[in-house]
Parts: C-alpha cells; structure tokens; sequence
C-alpha cells in the first residue's frame, strides 16, 4: 500500500500552541500551472463537493496572473459556499497535482480545481463578514475519491492511500 502523509494542521494560528479542537486534517500537495509551483497544505474536507484554491494560496501559485485571470476573464465563473458562508464566484483552472508517499515518490493527477475570486470586507462596515483570502484550500471529494483515507485524532494520524 503507498501511503501519503499529512498532519493536522491549525490554519488559523500555525506558528501559536492551540487546543487539539483546533487541528484539521491536511496534507502537503505540489501544485503545477504552466511553468510555475507551489506547495501548499489542502484542507481535507469530505464535505467539500471539489477542491478548492482560495485567494491567498492561488495568489502564491498564480502570481499577477491571478489578478489579471479575476479581472479579464468573465466567462465559465461558477458559485462556491459553505455553511453560513456566502457565495463566492470561482474559475476553473487546470493544475497538475503532486502527492508525495512515505518515499518522496510523486503521484501526479491532472485535474481542474476552482479558484476562488477574492472577497475582502467593506473597511467602514462593521457587520461585514470576512474576506476569503486567508481561507484554507480545501481537498474536496472530486480529488479525495482517488484515495482512502485514514484518520485518527487520538493516533495523530492523518493519511491518504493507494491500495498496491
């Protein structure tokens, strides 16, 4: 069985001590967009219907292309949400995505994520909810589907695997 690794992960306060409540499940994942890279921590969430990239991580892989993709390009933009969270418009984009196993052996999987437009709240209003650039990308269940998943809170173990 190959065995990829992940953690649990505050993404709330990475560098502070927090309460076990706090953790999510995570695993580092490879990006690829054209001649660009970019390693980020994915949410594992299996109530997510597809992944997700969210502003701060696409901005990190993109570069000005993100800005540049948001603002000229209007057509195929679809609606994301959450619970108690309103709709945010998000673009397909195509990634190659590198798990890495217990060995550093990558496995690649060509897919299209949605990449969530940026939302930042009105300065002046105080009843605004927040942006969602610091929201954590998630792996969603179009992607975790290639996988089993193992967790265990009381282990410390959170893992995707590939049967041999």
């Amino acid at each position: 069985m190959r065995i990829f690794p992940g953690a649990f992960v505050d993404f709330d306060a990475p560098l502070a001590a927090a309460s076990m409540e706090s953790y999510a499940p995570a695993i580092e994942v490879l990006l690829r967009w054209e001649d660009r890279s970019e390693k980020i921590d994915l949410l594992i969430d299996t109530g997510a219907e597809v992944s997700v990239l969210y502003p701060e991580q696409a901005g990190n892989l993109l570069g000005v292309e993100y800005e540049q993709i948001v603002r000229f390009h209007h057509t195929g933009r679809e609606y994301i949400g959450g619970i108690e969270a309103p709709l945010h418009r998000a673009f397909r984009l195509p990634l190659e995505m590198s798990f890495y196993d217990e060995d550093l052996t990558p496995y690649r999987l060509d897919s299209s994520v949605l990449v969530a437009e940026p939302r930042v709240p009105a300065p002046d209003d105080p009843d605004a909810r927040p942006g969602n650039m610091n929201t954590p990308s998630l792996l969603g269940r179009d992607l975790l589907l290639h996988f089993d998943l193992h967790m265990s809170g009381a282990r410390g173990e959170v893992y995707l695997s590939l049967p041999d």
